[in-house]
C-alpha cells in the first residue's frame, strides 16, 4: 500500500432475524472504495436452535479487494461451524472449527464454562491452529503411493509382499498407508481413532 492520505466511502446492507426465532439467518453486504481501490465483502451467518440444550450455527465470509491502477487484487473466504451445548443452568460448552483462505489456516476451539454464581465464571479452553498445506501434502503423497501400488511391480519384477488370494495389491497398500499417517486424526476435529487400523469416523 503506497504511503499517503486516503479518503474513501462505502455503503452497507445488514439484516438480522428476530432473536426469539428458532432459525435466525443474518447477513451483511458492504461495497465501495477501499484506500486507492475497491472492496466488496459479505457475511452470511445462519443459526438454528435445535432445542434448549443445542444450537448450531455457521458463518461464511467473502472479501474481494481490487486495486485497478496497480493491477492487483485479493480475494479471501472464511468458513466457520459452531456447536453450543447447555447442560444445566451453570454448565455449558461450545466447539467451533474455522478455515481462512487468506492465511490458509485451519483452526478449532473447544470451551467448557462453569458459572457457579452470578459474576463468577470458570473456563477450560483448548485452541489449535494448523497450516492447511500440510493436509494437501499428506493427501498428494498418499495418492502418489496408491497410484504406484495399483500399477504393481516393474516389468519382470516380483513384489516384496505378494497379496494374499482375493485381496488386490492396491487395497492392501491403501490400508497400510492409512495406518502410518493416522496422526492426522489427532488434529482434525471431525475425525477420531477407531479400533480398526486405518479407519476414522465422524462425530
Amino acid at each position: 500500500m503506497p504511503v499517503g492520505s486516503y479518503w474513501f466511502t462505502d455503503a452497507g446492507l445488514n439484516y438480522r432475524a428476530p432473536g426469539g426465532a428458532l432459525f435466525r439467518p443474518s447477513f451483511t453486504l458492504t461495497a465501495g472504495q477501499f484506500y486507492d481501490g475497491t472492496r466488496i465483502s459479505g457475511t452470511f451467518t445462519p443459526a438454528w436452535s435445535v432445542s434448549r440444550h443445542l444450537t448450531l450455527s455457521g458463518t461464511y465470509g467473502y472479501n474481494r479487494v481490487r486495486y485497478k491502477e496497480r493491477d492487483q487484487e485479493f480475494t479471501s473466504h472464511l468458513t466457520r461451524a459452531r456447536i453450543d451445548l447447555t447442560f444445566t443452568t451453570v454448565t455449558s460448552a461450545s466447539a467451533s472449527a474455522q478455515y481462512n483462505t487468506a492465511d490458509d489456516v485451519v483452526g478449532w476451539n473447544v470451551r467448557f464454562r462453569y458459572n457457579p454464581s452470578e459474576g463468577t465464571d470458570f473456563y477450560l479452553v483448548r485452541d489449535e491452529a494448523l497450516n492447511a498445506d500440510r493436509f494437501d501434502r499428506f493427501w498428494s503423497s498418499t495418492r502418489r503411493r496408491l497410484r504406484s501400488a495399483s500399477r504393481g511391480p516393474p516389468s519382470g519384477g516380483i513384489p516384496n509382499n505378494p497379496p494374499s488370494p482375493g485381496r488386490p495389491l492396491a487395497r492392501r497398500s491403501a490400508r497400510a498407508l492409512l495406518c502410518l499417517p493416522i496422526w492426522s486424526a489427532r488434529w482434525l476435529p471431525i475425525l477420531q481413532r477407531s479400533p480398526g487400523c486405518g479407519t476414522a469416523s465422524s462425530f
